[in-house]
């Protein structure tokens, strides 16, 4: 997961080749990576939004990908991946790739409210739907072995479960059971809206719980689960959601 505590915006004069023209563009940054390429431009009020123009042109929907699903949860705003299955009817709704690369996106609230006072197209933060069961999960998936990505949320217990080999403290069948009842939890209520709030695991008192899987060549691992009195999703090692999402008992 990729945190963003400070965002930047800088005005950039850029040529559009489909227009024969040069306009100007406010480019959205955290620190060096650019987030948005033309932030007066998005169209934030679709159920996913697409945070990179076509360079040619500058209109949304032309190119093809770097979409997002924009939700909020506690103080943060998260970038989630595109849902397939939500998106199936549309051509060319594809997650961006920055969020692919790191599983999603999370940006300090406030410091997106301070953009949005400048710019009166950018919503505030609290006027973004909360984050699904839905949402998370998928973003979860992102921080698997490569192998689970094409894992559907129709299918996570047929594709994911079989291929569990051990776990870190767990027994294999004591892995296995949580991993179904995490998927039980997702499909059961997935455009649930989720509580809490994004955490640091050291600073969570709960500990990191590693998947292990069959691979090809040896075995993958996963830093799935926080767990304390209940569980958590993780993502990746360092990031969790706190207090525990839902009761697990061993």
């Amino acid at each position: 997961m990729l945190r963003c505590s400070r965002l930047r915006v800088v005005r950039e004069e850029v040529y559009l080749e489909a227009r024969d023209d040069q306009i100007p563009c406010f480019r959205l940054y955290d620190s060096e990576r650019l987030l948005c390429n033309s932030l007066e431009s998005v169209e934030w009020a679709q159920p996913f939004v697409q945070v990179r123009m076509c360079e040619s042109c500058g209109y949304s929907g032309c190119s093809c990908g770097e979409y997002v699903r924009v939700v909020r949860l506690g103080r943060h705003l998260l970038w989630c991946p595109v849902d397939p299955e939500e998106a199936r009817e549309r051509t060319g709704v594809e997650t961006a790739d920055l969020v692919v690369e790191h599983g999603m996106i999370a940006l300090d609230a406030g410091a997106w409210d301070e953009v949005a006072a400048e710019f009166s197209q950018v919503p505030w933060a609290k006027d973004f739907s909360p984050a699904r069961r839905r949402d998370l999960a998928l973003a979860w998936l992102l921080h698997a072995p490569d192998a689970l990505h094409r894992a559907t949320l129709e299918h996570l217990e047929r594709d994911v479960l079989p291929r569990i080999l051990c776990s870190d403290g767990l027994a294999m069948e004591e892995a296995a059971r949580l991993t179904a009842a995490v998927l039980r939890w997702v499909r059961s209520g997935a455009n649930e809206p989720v509580g809490g709030e994004l955490v640091l695991v050291r600073e969570s008192g709960l500990t990191i719980e590693t998947l292990y899987f069959d691979a090809p060549r040896g075995c993958d691992e996963w830093p799935a689960f926080a767990l304390g009195a209940g569980v958590s999703l993780a993502f990746g090692r360092a990031w969790t959601i706190a207090p525990e999402m839902f009761p697990f008992t061993r």
